[in-house]
């Protein structure tokens, strides 16, 4: 009673009110606050137990308004670490989430056999999931739900994909590939095989690289996007080259800044096109000069 009473006339004044959270911060230094946080969360779960056992499959409550979501996705060249989010239907009772798979080329290997040509990966309360033993430069579908036994949530849908295993430090966009030096990016674009050298137009800036083939009507837009690292616009050269009947564009492209490690050297060249996975790049320099 007397520490209640010196806890309530703390709080009727100011001073009090600034000692006491003076005392709380230093609590929380010490054993004390520990002490206190696991007296706090025991109490809680005991709480938790009793009324699960007064009330039992009364506070389950249907959870088809808590639809999960996706947040945040890392990917590797051969594995895809899922994380995903839903407000609780009770917080009494944990949610169960079931996270399903299918790939682009059919269904992937599952653990709990395939429904409806997906594969049921996960199982439980769990807010992750690392599914690896994938193939590199693949799209995955996946879809998550909420459920318990009142009742289950409507499905939540995401397509995610490997990233590719490089090639000469580089890798492949939509319509060319591409190869990189610590100093250059070169990239390689199939032609149509009546396209002359007239017929290109390569625009290439800083931050920004546009090729296209006006020999065509309308004119055909080979590559056009944002590059992921700036360039020396300037210094960019090209050429069409034909080998065995087949024509090719050739572009190469400086680097504002030289790479010298494999946390700096390129991951793609177009921002929004698929990476490569960085832990396969040269861990430092990469020697040679490239040519158009």
């Amino acid at each position: 009673f007397t520490l209640i009473f010196l806890f309530v006339g703390h709080l009727c004044f100011k001073r009090g009110r600034k000692n006491l959270r003076k005392y709380w911060r230093l609590s929380k230094e010490g054993p004390f606050y520990r002490v206190c946080a696991w007296i706090f969360w025991k109490w809680i779960a005991f709480v938790v137990w009793v009324d699960r056992i007064a009330f039992g499959e009364r506070l389950v409550v249907n959870p088809e308004g808590c639809k999960p979501k996706f947040t945040v996705i890392k990917t590797q060249s051969d594995r895809i670490i899922l994380n995903w989010s839903a407000d609780r239907s009770s917080w009494m009772y944990p949610d169960q989430y079931e996270l399903q798979v299918r790939s682009s080329s059919g269904a992937a290997s599952g653990e709990k056999g395939t429904i409806e040509g997906w594969d049921v990966l996960y199982s439980g309360n769990g807010l992750k999931y690392d599914f690896v033993g994938l193939t590199p430069d693949t799209p995955y579908h996946f879809r998550i739900k909420t459920f318990n036994n009142k009742g289950e949530s409507a499905w939540c849908g995401g397509t995610f994909e490997t990233r590719q295993v490089p090639v000469e430090d580089g890798g492949k966009g939509l319509g060319y590939t591409w190869k990189q030096t610590s100093q250059e990016v070169q990239l390689t674009i199939p032609c149509r095989p009546a396209a002359k050298a007239k017929d290109i137009v390569v625009n290439c800036k800083a931050t920004t690289l546009c090729v296209k083939d006006t020999g065509v009507s309308p004119p055909n837009v080979l590559v056009d996007g944002e590059l992921s690292n700036s360039v020396k616009g300037s210094e960019a050269s090209w050429a069409l080259q034909e080998d065995g009947g087949t024509k090719r564009l050739v572009v190469v492209m400086e680097k504002a800044e030289p790479t010298n490690d494999r946390k700096s050297h390129w991951r793609n060249v177009i921002k929004s096109h698929a990476p490569v996975d960085h832990r396969f790049l040269s861990k430092g320099l990469i020697p040679g000069k490239l040519e158009a």
